[in-house]
């Protein structure tokens, strides 16, 4: 009996048509928030991407800078070509600690160990890493 008078029906209508257009304005606007919240995640990640290769190569600029001093210390090159292997450890230890490096490594052009900054009797053990080896060779 409530839909027979004219009033309801428009009623009815009318919510009905409110629902609707709610309903469409939601899913409109839920897409284009969804757009946008993944496009600021692909920025967010590429600028995060750009500053990680550049921390990257300012690390490696600063290892290379610190192996070529270890490589022109004299004292340094004396102990290595008279297999002085305490004063190289330390040597290698005290580059180590400037570089804020845990270990550090001395290896032969075939790959086998001299020294590390641990001191350890390694001497002549294969080198653990040898991609590193043809990583540098590259």
């Amino acid at each position: 009996m409530f839909l027979h008078s004219l009033r309801a029906r428009i009623a009815l209508v009318f919510v009905v048509l409110m629902l609707v257009a709610q309903a469409a304005a939601y899913f409109v606007i839920n897409s284009v928030i969804v757009k946008n919240a993944h496009r600021g995640a692909e920025e967010q990640l590429a600028l995060a991407e750009r500053v990680f290769e550049q921390v990257l190569r300012g690390n490696s600029e600063q290892l290379t800078q610190a192996a070529s001093v270890a490589d022109a210390n004299f004292g340094f090159r004396e102990a290595v070509a008279t297999h002085d292997s305490k004063t190289v450890a330390s040597a290698l230890q005290n580059h180590g600690d400037r570089i804020h490096a845990d270990i550090v490594m001395l290896v032969d052009l075939d790959g086998k160990l001299i020294a590390d900054s641990h001191g350890g009797d390694h001497e002549g053990a294969a080198f653990p890493f040898p991609n590193l080896i043809k990583t540098v060779a590259r």
